[in-house]
């Protein structure tokens, strides 16, 4: 079980390194890039977009429509509850709608830089660099991913909320020579307690 886990990291990071060495950056890196730039945004979007809604009022009109809907709830909380969970309605909508429209504007500047790197990549040197630089960016993406899943389960076990995941990466052969370096772990420790 344990050597499994260290088989599933390793087969992951060279997995993802080796496809950006195939598919070279314009193909491999610029995809995944283009997926965090639209999550990012469209969460930062649909954030400023419920919060004015708030501040207009129309989020009120929902909690209203919601209390009405449900009757008068005699259930403690149950008030606070169905104000909070209209914002997050609200934001996952937006965040939903921002996503979709990014993703499609984004997606076609993608295929156009796509067509423009082509013509590059047929060029020796260019296609050399962009395979090179393809395994590089992707090898340090899919590391990056291993320390930070290692330091949430290091950051989660030490308050007590996933010791099983502790214990299978302390058990593990290779994972466990960075579980307790991990420069990650004193940045998302204090973030994690809840």
């Amino acid at each position: 079980m344990y050597l499994l886990v260290d088989i599933i990291a390793i087969v992951f990071v060279l997995g993802i390194s080796i496809y950006g060495l195939i598919a070279g950056f314009s193909r491999s890196t610029i995809g995944f890039l283009l997926v965090l730039i639209c999550v990012a945004g469209a969460g930062a979007l649909a954030f400023l977009t419920a919060t004015l809604f708030v501040k207009i009022g129309w989020v009120t009109e929902l909690q209203n429509a919601l209390i009405t809907m449900l009757g008068n709830s005699k259930i403690s909380g149950a008030q606070e509850i169905i104000e909070e969970a209209c914002y997050w309605i609200a934001f996952g909508i937006f965040t939903l709608i921002f996503f979709t429209l990014e993703y499609i504007l984004l997606n076609f500047l993608r295929r156009l830089l796509a067509k423009l790197i082509d013509k590059f990549n047929n060029l020796l040197v260019f296609g050399f660099i962009d395979k090179v630089l393809g395994f590089i960016i992707n090898l340090a993406l899919s590391l990056g991913l291993v320390l930070v899943l290692l330091a949430v389960t290091y950051a989660l076990s030490a308050n007590g909320k996933f010791s099983y995941g502790d214990e299978i990466v302390r058990a593990s052969e290779v994972l466990k020579l960075v579980y307790k370096v991990n420069p990650l772990n004193e940045v998302l420790l204090p973030l994690l307690k809840f």
